[in-house]
């Protein structure tokens, strides 16, 4: 997981170590997360933003 803030191109056209990529926002990210450890990253994350 990245954070980053949206400056502007094609998702369409991501690296192709990546499986998928979206821009999610925030408030919907922790539902997508499905490990603990990842939910954990995340709540410390979001302290962060």
């Amino acid at each position: 997981y990245f954070i980053m803030e949206y400056a502007g191109g094609d998702i369409t056209k991501h690296d192709h170590e990546m499986e998928n990529v979206e821009w999610l926002p925030i408030e919907k990210v922790e539902e997508r997360l499905t490990y603990k450890s990842d939910k954990i990253v995340w709540q410390e994350a979001k302290g962060l933003i």
